[in-house]
């Protein structure tokens, strides 16, 4: 079973550069892109496409960094405040009569 989730997750990482490698290489050939037809421009189209696409995948990335971040600190939370605590009176018994 979890070989089945590396295989996916190795294929979807694969489409996802690919992806990324088709739209910034169209961004790179069609630079110098001049339009001849206001408005209905096709190349111009997929431009603002292939644009877009790149900016939504380096918000996810973005995204994704952040919650991991977010997760490793709650998986340490424990681990730290196990060992930085600090005896109280009232960890270690004593009795506080006058």
């Amino acid at each position: 079973m979890f070989r089945n989730h590396r295989k996916t997750a190795l294929l979807l990482a694969a489409a996802l550069c690919f992806i990324m490698l088709i739209s910034a290489s169209f961004i790179a050939a069609n630079a110098d892109h001049e339009c001849c037809t206001r408005g209905k421009c096709p190349i111009c189209y997929q431009l603002s496409m292939s644009e877009n696409t790149l900016k939504r995948i380096a918000s996810a990335a973005v995204i994704s960094v952040i919650l991991n971040v977010l997760y490793v600190i709650t998986r340490l939370n424990p681990i730290c405040s196990a060992v930085c605590v600090t005896d109280t009176p009232v960890s270690l018994k004593v009795k506080l009569s006058n």
